[in-house]
């Protein structure tokens, strides 16, 4: 178990679903998570989250317990998730289209 500030315990690792949010005054259009609904559910399996140095680089936040932290990262052509897309159903699915589309659209531009 985790104990947050409050002296609340949680249960470590995160195992479940979980919503992800756009960070503020962020669109989804060009992202992992273009035509996904903001709060959409993903399947969570960790016991740890990323800080990035760079919160420019965040596209998707998740919350477990009071602790608000990064579910993920878009940089160039570098994608990283937090979540488990193979896990996450139909949502899941539109992240991997989207990454394909993305490089597919990517690739043709060179």
């Amino acid at each position: 178990a985790q104990i947050e500030s409050t002296g609340r315990r949680i249960k470590v690792p995160e195992v479940g679903w979980n919503s992800v949010r756009k960070p503020q005054n962020m669109t989804w259009d060009k992202t992992l998570f273009r035509s996904i609904d903001d709060g959409a559910y993903f399947y969570f399996s960790h016991s740890y989250h990323v800080v990035p140095d760079d919160d420019d680089i965040a596209i998707g936040h998740a919350r477990f317990g009071k602790i608000h932290y990064c579910a993920a990262v878009q940089k160039n052509l570098l994608y990283a998730c937090q979540f488990h897309p193979e896990r996450s159903g139909s949502e899941g699915l539109k992240i991997y289209k989207n990454f394909r589309d993305i490089i597919v659209g990517k690739l043709n531009e060179k």
